[in-house]
């Protein structure tokens, strides 16, 4: 594969944002996946960048960008490549600390983006995309399933238990939080914040896919 990047997928102001990069490294210090990670080079923002605006660069300029130091994302470089930008967790904090104001959650999508398209992704994604399509979610349960975490409250709120049709706010509970037990405690809890803040909400339970 001789091309991997293309530029179709940035916006005008992530093409200028490329260049921007100062390259200070204060998002490194910031990166919670780097840490977590043994401090891979590639997860860091200023890497990712790097490899982007050197391999859209090698594509434009050919041999000449070579002589510059410019190189094609193939091979271990693409691997490299690869593994940081799917291992971001999108956290945003590189954004918030981003001296020049780098928009940095929308470049790492647009480069996701760019991956995919040259069929360059973890392979479970196929499995996800699969479960997605057949069942409404990423899990395969029965939708009717949606408020079984509500079971373990000590008493059902109208909101959830599905006896009010209009309201202020609909609280959308989101996958994970529906069919995963580990994480039940978050609707839980959010619906008592809901309940204590006297707000008119409702769920909608297996109509929320």
């Amino acid at each position: 594969m001789t091309e991997t990047v293309k530029a179709t997928r940035f916006a005008f102001r992530q093409l200028l944002e490329l260049d921007a990069c100062t390259r200070c490294g204060e998002c490194v210090k910031w990166c919670p996946t780097y840490t977590e990670k043994s401090k891979l080079d590639e997860i860091t923002p200023l890497r990712k960048i790097e490899r982007v605006r050197s391999g859209l660069r090698a594509q434009a300029l050919g041999p000449v960008g070579r002589l510059f130091g410019y190189q094609r994302l193939t091979g271990e470089l693409l691997d490299g490549f690869s593994t940081g930008t799917y291992d971001c967790t999108f956290c945003g904090r590189c954004q918030v600390v981003c001296p020049v104001n780098i928009q940095t959650r929308s470049l790492w999508i647009s480069m996701r983006e760019t991956l995919v398209d040259q069929g360059i992704y973890p392979e479970p994604l196929n499995h996800l995309r699969e479960t997605l399509s057949a069942h409404n979610n990423i899990s395969g349960d029965s939708n009717e399933e949606r408020l079984i975490w509500s079971q373990n409250l000590s008493e059902i709120p109208e909101g959830v238990g599905g006896g009010k049709e209009r309201a202020e706010m609909v609280y959308f509970v989101g996958c994970v939080s529906s069919f995963y037990p580990q994480s039940y405690k978050i609707p839980q809890g959010m619906v008592q914040i809901l309940e204590h803040a006297g707000a008119d909400y409702l769920t909608l339970g297996g109509e929320e896919w």
